[in-house]
């Protein structure tokens, strides 16, 4: 996969202030995100959270929101972009 950002459609939209979201946009990740993220926690999951926020350019409290599925659509997909 050689793209450098990736278009994600949610399953289940969400809305934060005031926006429908029914899309993601998710960037490769450098360096720098990957650092950034292991400084906001030491939690696994909280670092995979801080770093799809970023990412994907939107608040970490709209990600919280995601259906699981949608979710875990954007955990493969950065899965995929750190396999290549």
């Amino acid at each position: 996969m050689s793209e450098l950002m990736i278009d994600i459609a949610l399953s289940v939209p969400i809305e934060h202030e005031g926006k429908k979201i029914d899309s993601l946009k998710l960037r490769r990740p450098i360096v720098a995100d990957m650092l950034a993220a292991q400084k906001v926690s030491t939690n696994e999951p909280e670092r995979e959270l801080n770093l799809i926020a970023v990412l994907t350019g939107v608040p970490r409290a709209a990600v919280e929101k995601l259906d699981m599925r949608d979710y875990m659509a954007l955990q493969r997909k950065l899965a995929e972009f750190l396999k290549n």
